[in-house]
């Protein structure tokens, strides 16, 4: 039996999520009672554990998930690292035993006999909970936990790259050898960088997009198009995006009311919001220090 380590926690910082070493390659943890709220990094470690052992960000997305894949899945197991046999003999709990494993499979596998069509793991958990059936409750947490370590993760990315522009003004005053200045900056954009695939990652794991003959593309385009029409504004009005002056006390910032009065004529204020808060997300808007 081997042991498998989940590697890094997914935010650029050198934090360490340990998998234990356990029967048929058990995948996730227990999750801590509701009584016993987790803080921030606890969800991010939650989240990155099941995402280690289960790749569970991935198997989220997929649009078919076949029954025996499901049941391992919502046992705590990963389908790519386990066999029947040995998932069948897996006991998590005393609700997850190996009788309970079978009866999680005749009732997805009698489902799919009697009801074909392409189902999600989330559709595979909302049958278990229909028909009362014994699940590990990591789904259920990552479901709950996932917004909010993304969000976490984005404004990481952000405070990240914020610093990055600090480093490198202090660094343009300084007389001397750049060297240590320029390895500081590289981790710390790889940081930011590693924080917004995470946190990509994560999103998509959490609101996966319609397959792909039913995707539609024209949103996304327009999404994409309203934030750089944001940026192309911020320019004409002679602001840098990455260095906007910060917004007076209790006050609206001076160059987001720029551009959104130069862009009010073709642009909704709440779509303008919208891509106001997608932009400072990716770290493509910023104030600069005060």
């Amino acid at each position: 039996m081997t042991k498998r380590q989940t590697g890094k926690v997914p935010t650029g910082e050198a934090v360490n999520s340990e998998v234990a070493q356990v029967s048929g390659k058990q995948a996730a943890p227990i999750a801590p009672d509701a009584d016993d709220a987790p803080s921030a990094d606890e969800m991010a470690a939650h989240i990155s554990w099941w995402n280690g052992t289960l790749d569970a960000a991935q198997w989220l997305t997929h649009h078919a998930v076949q029954p025996v894949q499901a049941a391992m899945l919502l046992f705590g197991l990963n389908p790519d690292e386990t066999d029947l046999d040995q998932a069948a003999a897996t006991t998590n709990d005393a609700s997850m035993t190996p009788a309970a494993f079978r009866r999680l499979c005749a009732a997805f596998d009698d489902l799919e006999r009697a009801r074909p069509k392409p189902r999600r793991l989330v559709d595979w958990a909302e049958v278990a909970r229909e028909r009362h059936l014994a699940v590990h409750p990591w789904l259920r947490n990552y479901l709950a936990y996932g917004q909010e370590v993304a969000m976490a993760w984005e404004k990481r990315a952000v405070e990240l790259r914020s610093e990055a522009r600090a480093v490198a003004a202090q660094a343009q005053q300084a007389v001397g050898d750049s060297q240590e200045t320029k390895v500081q900056l590289h981790r710390l954009e790889n940081n930011a960088a590693a924080s917004e695939e995470a946190a990509r990652v994560l999103r998509l794991a959490l609101t996966p997009a319609p397959p792909a003959e039913v995707q539609a593309t024209r949103p996304v385009q327009r999404q994409v198009a309203w934030r750089e029409s944001i940026l192309s504004a911020l320019q004409a009005k002679g602001f840098d995006p990455l260095a906007l002056p910060p917004a007076p006390r209790g006050r609206a910032s001076p160059a987001k009311q720029a551009a959104r009065k130069e862009l009010s004529p073709k642009m909704s204020e709440a779509t303008f919001k919208k891509a106001w808060q997608a932009l400072l997300c990716e770290g493509r808007i910023a104030e600069r220090p005060p």
